[in-house]
């Protein structure tokens, strides 16, 4: 099932659970992001609501997606041993350029 396209910061983007296998990540990352994951993971645990990281999308089914908001709510999934996360994927072309949206005048 294909979900709702919207236009988001002039961006063609989607809102869908994405596994986190797919997100590229780098193990170690600044100690501010680190302690503030921590943090994160253990509101997660007790139920607090956090926005979708965003990521910008895969050029083909076999790239990964690449973060650009989030980083800290991913490392706290990733601590909770979560699966999938919520992301608003920027949607990409081939060659890697975000797609703009098509603005309507009236």
């Amino acid at each position: 099932m294909k979900q709702k396209q919207y236009c988001l910061d002039g961006f063609l983007t989607e809102k869908k659970k994405i596994d986190i296998s797919q997100i590229e990540f780098k193990e170690k990352q600044p100690v501010k992001i680190e302690e503030r994951s921590k943090k994160y993971a253990k509101q997660m645990k007790q139920g607090k609501k956090f926005p979708p990281i965003q990521v910008f999308g895969k050029r083909h089914k076999y790239d990964t997606y690449q973060v650009f908001d989030g980083h800290a709510r991913l490392l706290a999934h990733k601590l909770n041993k979560k699966r999938k996360i919520l992301a608003e994927i920027t949607l990409v072309n081939r060659k890697g350029q975000s797609l703009k949206c098509k603005v309507i005048e009236k």
